[in-house]
């Protein structure tokens, strides 16, 4: 993860649970962490499998794999799971372009020769 975006979450995180942790009463304490925790794996695993969505529109599983370190398997999983939860499509395969048949400048060329 870039390191910019990596340190705005990590401070986000870390804010929260400083909120957390001045409030007096323990019982409150535990509550609010409950809470935080609940919402962060409801509304995390939502958004992210929304992103593995977006993402496998565009990129191969390949592709995310090396950009996010993510299994593709898992990638493709979540955004299989966002499809049936949104009612979308599932993403379809996204094969890399075959530039194998691309005309260069050089075969041009030696083509006309």
């Amino acid at each position: 993860m870039k390191t910019q975006v990596s340190n705005a979450i990590s401070d986000s995180i870390t804010q929260a649970i400083d909120t957390i942790l001045i409030l007096p009463d323990p019982s409150d304490r535990l509550e609010a962490f409950v809470y935080l925790l609940t919402l962060m794996k409801i509304r995390g695993q939502r958004e992210r499998n929304r992103a593995a969505y977006q993402a496998r529109l565009d990129e191969t599983g390949d592709d995310i794999a090396l950009h996010t370190g993510i299994n593709r398997a898992d990638a493709y999983r979540w955004a299989v799971l966002h499809a049936h939860s949104a009612s979308l499509p599932i993403p379809s395969r996204v094969n890399p372009t075959d530039v194998s048949g691309a005309v260069t400048i050089a075969s041009a060329a030696l083509d006309d020769r």
